[in-house]
Parts: structure tokens; sequence; C-alpha cells
């Protein structure tokens, strides 16, 4: 079975998004729930990560004026492309 995966994954920590976005914890999950920010991905049994190219495409869309709908679309496609990868 081969896996194609993206290469190069960086991570950044919540505390780091918080820093960058100017924001609360709080605010950054209700972002989540409204699919204005992607959701973290569980890298141990307590512990997310935010994936690095994620959050800059996320943050050069709200930069370039997109509205929440473009955000929201921007979003799910970001949740759709980590479910699919090639398996063979």
């Amino acid at each position: 079975m081969t896996t194609q995966l993206k290469k190069n994954f960086q991570f950044e920590t919540q505390q780091e998004i918080l820093e960058i976005l100017k924001i609360s914890s709080s605010t950054l999950y209700r972002n989540i729930e409204g699919e204005i920010w992607p959701p973290p991905i569980p890298i141990g049994d307590r512990a997310v990560r935010f994936e690095s190219t994620e959050t800059k495409l996320v943050i050069e869309a709200m930069v370039a004026g997109k509205s929440k709908d473009e955000i929201k679309s921007l979003v799910r496609q970001i949740k759709k492309s980590r479910t699919s990868g090639e398996f063979q």
C-alpha cells in the first residue's frame, strides 16, 4: 500500500494562532465551528496543532477581503483535502 502525503508539514500551536490573530481561544473555536478557520489536527492524545499552510491560506483570504462565504468555502476545501489522500 502506498500513501501520498503533503511534504514538509509545519505546525503551529493554538497559542501561536491566537497571537497571530489577536483573538481569544473562545473566538478561535467559534470560528472553527462556524467554518471560518480550519480545525486543529490531533497529534497525540491531548495535543493538537494547526497546519501552517492552511493558516497562511486563510489569513491571505482575509487580507484579500474575501467574504465570509468565500472563506467558509476555502475552509471546507481545506477540510476535504485532508481526507482526499490517494491510497493504493
